[in-house]
Parts: C-alpha cells; structure tokens; sequence
C-alpha cells in the first residue's frame, strides 16, 4: 500500500534520520514510538510531502486517499469555525468552489460514525479535548481516507478521553482503514496495533519493525514501557 524507501531527512545541519525503509500494507495498525528527537513528527511529515526529505522516496498508489491528524496547538482550536465548517474543510483542497450534496452527505454520514452529530453547529473552541479530536479525525476522512495518519492524538487527553478515542481508531482499523499513529502513550496504544516501528534517537535509525507480538518480548520495549501488554 505504501513503501518507504531509504528515506533520509535533517533539519539544518542535524541530521535527524538516514536511510529508513520499512512497507505499510494496508489493513495494518503501525505505532511509531521512540525518544523524544527520534525523527517520529519528521518521518510522518515527509512521508506525507509536509517536509523535503533529503533522500529516498515514498511510494504509495497515485489512488490511495490519505487522511491526516496532526497536533492540534491552541491558535488552531481557537480559530472561529463551526465543527461543520472544520469538517468540510478538508475537501478544500480538490478546488471546487461549493460544496455539493454528497459533500454534505458524506457530513452527515462521518458525523454519525464517529458519534458527533449533535456537534456540527457548535463552535470548535466550545468543544471539550476528545470531541475536538474526533472532529479531527473526521476531517481526515470525509475525502474517503483509506490510510489515516495520526500525530500525538491524545496529548493533553483524560484517560477517559483517551480510552474512547482509541476504542474509535480500534473500530476504524477493524472496518477497513489502514492506521499510522506516533504516540508515546505506548501502554495502551500497542494493545490495538499490529506492527510496530521504533526509531533511535540521534540518528541511529530503525531499531525495531515487526509484529508487535516480537516487539513487546523485547528489550527495546521493555526499556521503553515495562507494563503487561495483551498479546
């Protein structure tokens, strides 16, 4: 579905990762954990084309519809918008200059999926953390996403929160969608994932890809989260 290929990339002079390749097949639930400075943001940015790499490709099918959730900083969740308007924000890019009626079917229907409904005319900035993130995630899906891509999403979330907003991306993988998240909530993130990418800080590359069955017998894993993880 999407194969990465000696991908390098820096910032200035620092050089953050060296040739990385490692495939994502569709159907999987990839968690990419590593230390803080590891590449984790960068990798999924330029696998994405949000950053130049300075090397290697990205190749994926010219048809796959790729959704993306990135950090959500505070200037954003204070911009002035209504949750539909966030929502049908992301068919702006296909240039059209209205929405249609399927555009607003396909409103109607996301909102149902991820339990939103009674939110599309409220003000995002009204929105509690787990609500604005599932706004989130149904922007990143109203162009039919069959691959989403997750930065941190939970960060700042109650545990609550947190626990429903995976039970909603377990549900998402287990109907179809291919699933690409960074979180260092490792403890309860790789319970729902099947494979699993570790990244060495200071450019020491891929430490671990595999089953997340191999990963959490490791020492890799238990250095990083020594809990019980559900095989």
């Amino acid at each position: 579905m999407l194969e990465v290929k000696s991908l390098s990339a820096s910032y200035g002079d620092v050089k953050v990762f060296s040739d990385l390749s490692f495939e994502i097949k569709r159907g999987d639930y990839l968690v990419i954990v590593g230390e803080n400075g590891s590449g984790k943001s960068t990798l999924m940015k330029a696998i994405l084309g949000l950053k130049k790499p300075d090397g290697g490709e990205v190749i994926r099918n010219e048809f796959t519809e790729i959704g993306y959730v990135p950090q959500i900083n505070s200037a954003q969740k204070n911009f002035p918008a209504l949750v539909r308007e966030v929502i049908l924000s992301g068919l702006i890019e296909r240039k059209k200059l209205f929405f249609s009626k399927e555009d607003r079917r396909k409103l109607d229907e996301i909102c149902k999926l991820l339990n939103i409904e009674d939110l599309k005319n409220k003000p995002i900035s009204n929105l509690s953390g787990g609500q604005e993130k599932r706004v989130m995630l149904a922007r990143a899906m109203i162009r039919g996403a069959e691959i989403l891509f997750l930065d941190e999403p939970t960060t700042a979330l109650d545990p609550i929160a947190t626990a429903e907003f995976y039970d909603e991306i377990d549900r998402l993988n287990h109907n179809g969608k291919t699933i690409v998240i960074i979180s260092h909530d490792v403890r309860n993130v790789i319970n729902c994932a099947n494979m699993v990418l570790h990244l060495g800080a200071n450019n020491s590359g891929i430490l671990f890809f595999g089953p997340k069955n191999e990963y959490i017998k490791s020492d890799l894993f238990r250095v990083l989260n020594g809990v019980h993880i559900h095989e």
